[in-house]
């Protein structure tokens, strides 16, 4: 199939990209980055593998592209979440929730795939991006926690935030089909009842 010239045709350049993440984004959801090759993709999109390289170098820079939008919704998702307003038993659960909800691109389900098929590069970027995106906005709601006084006294900020996230990502399995799953609690493992549990855990050791 032949690609049209991108210098000839922007909307047609536009339209081709935009339906080789589509593509990209179904088959990394489904099937992880280890197991998609460029060709994959290419067939899926119904794109050349030459058309498909003009756009995106590697399968990395393909990967991250896809990876963008959701690291945008994960981090309002954790900013919304975070909220200290509500209180610290309000919002850990919160917290604890929105971290525990599965996804293809959940940052625990990313971080444990790519450790051993990704580059230094894609891996530091990837590390700072958690930072950004999901330990950040935890340990900003538990500054603002501390500030209320409802931080247990000699927890810092940090190292709550990481007890919280800590026990999230403790509670998250690998299912049999590779998707991730929650740890069964003798209930359903849903997010919701799950969330109730990691806030117990974790409130015992924080709140004041």
């Amino acid at each position: 199939m032949n690609d049209p010239d991108p210098g000839d045709a922007p909307i047609m350049v536009g339209h081709t990209r935009e339906r080789i993440l589509r593509a990209a984004l179904d088959l990394f959801g489904r099937q992880g980055f280890s197991r998609v090759s460029m060709r994959m993709v290419a067939l899926a999109a119904g794109v050349t593998k030459p058309a498909l390289y003009y756009y995106f170098r590697d399968k990395e820079s393909l990967f991250e592209e896809c990876l963008a939008d959701f690291n945008t919704q994960m981090e309002q998702t954790m900013r919304s979440a975070s909220d200290a307003a509500a209180g610290i038993e309000v919002a850990v659960r919160s917290v604890a929730e929105a971290l525990l909800t599965g996804s293809p691109f959940h940052p625990v389900r990313v971080h444990d795939e790519l450790a051993d098929h990704v580059s230094g590069g894609l891996r530091r970027r990837l590390r700072g991006t958690f930072q950004s995106v999901v330990v950040d906005p935890v340990t900003d709601l538990f500054v603002a926690l501390q500030g209320r006084g409802e931080l247990r006294a000699g927890v810092s900020p940090e190292a709550a935030s990481a007890m919280l996230i800590g026990v999230c990502m403790a509670f998250l399995r690998p299912a049999e089909n590779e998707d991730w799953a929650l740890m069964s609690l003798g209930v359903d493992a849903t997010p919701e009842t799950t969330a109730v549990v990691v806030a117990g855990l974790v409130l015992q050791g924080v709140a004041a």
